[in-house]
């Protein structure tokens, strides 16, 4: 008999002493759907790419360089080739915020130049506590930067022949080749979780055609609104915002047309599944309830303690619930789904 985990259980014993109807009612302005047809649901996906050499070398190298001894830099000591920068970023566009340009912590490994090559140089010259005045070249002018260097790691990279190298790699491993064929088993696993993404994308492209339904611009705006408060907001007022800059940032967002079609798919997406659901009967049951378990623990890197924690907020537990209740569904979809190979 299959064991029920130690956090499913504790769902369970939460939402039962929580009383949230299985398919609330909608709120003013959200349109009715009618559930989309699921027959013939067909779609292509690509073959996963083949793995190379350099891309085994390069997750290896990745591996090791996290597991190595590290050493966080001071207050004012010197930037190096190979450390792990922490910046926080604005960028401006003709005297503008730039939409999407507010950074904060993001990760720089000084020298490989993948992130932000404009940054790549700068960082060589200087010290953590730096601010930073650069500038980028860009499709419709130039962005000024106002870069901080916040935090700078060293790591002590070993070199790829040698013992400790292998022992960081794979503690069990007897060669440096046993253990390549390990991380090539990675990226394999990598690559079928990848294109099962990618097919589930490819049927959710299908079934939000299918859905027939006009959403109001007001909507969008509201999902758009959303995601700025929890991405860009926070960061924005740690820096002295006022209100006419936060408005301005907002707008930016508003404005972005493929923003306004990604939250307008998600949208289509939420009411066709919510039709879908109510049209099949599909509930909140141990099903949905173990999705969003698994979901919660590797989007969002949730530990047993903390979504226990989370889980006297009766308002989180209503979220979780309806996440619940979206994977359920998309669930439902995709096991009706035909997904074929290119």
């Amino acid at each position: 008999m299959k064991r029920t985990s130690t956090e499913q259980a504790f769902f369970q014993r939460k939402l039962a002493n929580i009383a949230v109807p299985e398919q609330p009612a909608l709120p003013p302005g959200v349109p009715q759907v009618a559930a989309p047809p699921l027959e013939n649901l067909v779609v292509c996906a690509p073959l996963p790419d083949a793995i190379t050499e350099e891309e085994i070398i390069a997750l290896a190298d990745q591996l090791v360089g996290q597991r190595a001894p590290k050493k966080s830099r001071k207050y004012g000591e010197r930037v190096e080739l190979g450390d792990v920068v922490e910046v926080d970023l604005l960028g401006y566009f003709e005297g503008r915020l730039l939409p999407f340009s507010a950074r904060k912590g993001l990760e720089v490994t000084v020298g490989e130049g993948d992130t932000l090559p404009w940054l790549d140089e700068a960082l060589l010259a200087c010290a953590v506590g730096d601010s930073l005045q650069l500038a980028s070249e860009n499709e419709g002018g130039t962005v000024h930067w106002l870069v901080d260097v916040t935090k700078a790691t060293h790591h002590a990279r070993p070199d790829r022949e040698s013992a400790e190298y292998l022992a960081l790699l794979d503690k069990k491993a007897t060669s440096l080749e046993a253990a390549m064929e390990e991380v090539a088993h990675m990226l394999e696993h990598e690559r079928v979780l990848e294109a099962q993404d990618e097919a589930r994308d490819l049927v959710i492209d299908a079934l939000v055609d299918r859905t027939v339904v006009d959403v109001p611009a007001a909507l969008i705006d509201e999902e758009i609104r959303r995601d700025w408060a929890r991405l860009e907001e926070p960061f924005l007022r740690s820096r002295d915002f006022g209100p006419e800059e936060l408005r301005e940032a907002l707008d930016g967002w508003l404005r972005d047309a493929a923003t306004r079609v990604e939250a307008e798919r998600r949208l289509r997406l939420a009411l066709a599944l919510r039709a879908i659901a109510q049209q099949e009967g599909i509930v909140f049951d141990k099903e949905a309830m173990g999705l969003m378990v698994n979901d919660a623990k590797t989007r969002f890197g949730l530990k047993p303690a903390t979504m226990k924690k989370a889980l006297d907020d009766t308002n989180v537990v209503t979220q979780l619930m309806g996440l619940g209740m979206h994977l359920r569904t998309l669930q439902f979809v995709m096991d009706r789904a035909t997904v074929t190979s290119a």
